[in-house]
């Protein structure tokens, strides 16, 4: 390994470091300085790659079971190894709650800022999957706000994450959704150049989630990237922004010449609860009277929903619900439809929800068990940024 890869490995380490520090002093950045343009490639990713392999061959050899593995690395200022811990995780990435590891390492949350994630490929065939979070201390424990995270990468500057998502929404630390409502996490939709181009409040449990909305919102853009932000209040308030861009090769550039005929009608996810446990299904968009799926990785089970126009702001729906076969960790991808399209039981009755309001029903799987459903149906909408 070259000097020179070194010293820009260390060099990120220590932008990164130092741009997560809050200093009040520093005022917010002018408006026309508010530019967040993709991602690059963190350096940083490579070397924490590297110290799992030295840490963890055994992940990576022949005999090395398939499944799912979260590990979590606590680093040195120089970016060296101090701890790690390693636990069984489900597919859903990063499961495994961070407090937990935390406790197993005798280590606390606030002394740690920057976060390194990356997913790694072990085992026979990729069949082993590794979920990685390094964390880097805070140069001087305190000086943050606590548990703020560190930038993503070298060109990521917490400053303006912030200062964009303080403009666009005003209830950024006020915001709760109310009782029975789907509406979550802002997200904020960003051109090749950073401007701002889109923004709004939607459920989103991964990456591909956010895609889907913004992609079925806007037909004929295609997004790439995505960089979930947590922020906090001067209170320790939190809020969760997701940022994305337009795809370099988006064939629609412009929002306003998207293809409104194409939209979908209402945007679903569902809880669903049984064994005494609650997950969450991935976010689905539908256009009446076409059945679509979301999916439940966290207990193998897809729901597949047909909504019809309500009328007065409502919406019908009718669901059923199948248990499907566990996935090979080798091909598993987030999201991904595995249900036998012969094998859905009878459709439930409709039920008539309003819009952006949710509504509870009971379905049973081919294999004859009941699961409690909560389905969140809502309208697809979004603000166009002003110019």
């Amino acid at each position: 390994m070259g000097h020179g890869y070194l010293h820009r490995i260390a060099l990120a380490l220590l932008v990164a470091l130092c741009a997560g520090i809050a200093v009040p002093a520093v005022a917010s950045p002018p408006p026309e300085a508010l530019l967040k343009p993709p991602l690059v490639e963190d350096p940083r990713r490579a070397a924490v790659g590297q110290l799992v392999r030295t840490a963890y061959p055994e992940l990576f050899s022949a005999g090395a079971a398939p499944g799912w593995v979260a590990i979590t690395l606590l680093l040195e200022q120089g970016g060296t190894l101090h701890k790690g811990y390693k636990d069984e995780t489900r597919p859903r990435p990063y499961i495994t709650s961070t407090s937990k590891a935390f406790e197993a390492l005798g280590a606390m949350r606030e002394s740690y800022g920057d976060r390194v994630q990356l997913e790694l490929r072990g085992g026979t065939s990729g069949a082993t999957r590794i979920y990685v979070r390094a964390w880097l201390p805070r140069p001087a424990p305190g000086s943050w706000q606590s548990r703020e995270e560190g930038p993503a990468a070298p060109n990521d500057d917490p400053v303006v994450n912030r200062a964009i998502a303080e403009k666009y929404f005003f209830d950024l630390y006020t915001y709760t959704t109310p009782p029975y409502e789907s509406v979550a996490d802002f997200w904020v939709l960003l051109g090749r150049t950073g401007a701002v181009q889109a923004t709004g409040r939607r459920y989103s449990l991964s990456a591909a989630d956010l895609k889907l909305y913004l992609e079925s919102l806007y037909p004929g853009i295609r997004t790439d990237g995505f960089q979930p932000v947590e922020l906090r209040s001067d209170h320790g308030r939190p809020a969760v922004v997701g940022f994305t861009w337009l795809a370099a090769d988006s064939p629609v550039t412009e929002l306003s010449q998207a293809d409104v005929s194409r939209r979908g009608d209402v945007a679903f996810y569902a809880n669903i609860t049984g064994d005494g446990a609650t997950a969450e299904t991935t976010l689905a968009v539908s256009r009446f009277g076409a059945p679509s799926v979301a999916v439940c990785d966290e207990r193998d089970l897809d729901l597949q929903v047909t909504a019809t126009e309500g009328g007065a702001g409502t919406v019908i729906l009718r669901a059923s619900l199948q248990r499907v076969a566990p996935p090979d960790p080798a091909t598993f991808e987030y999201g991904q439809l595995r249900a036998v399209p012969t094998a859905w039981p009878r459709a439930s009755a409709p039920v008539r929800v309003r819009l952006g309001q949710s509504v509870q029903m009971r379905l049973t799987d081919q294999a004859g068990k009941t699961w409690l459903v909560a389905l969140h149906p809502d309208r697809l909408r979004g603000s166009l940024a002003m110019r």
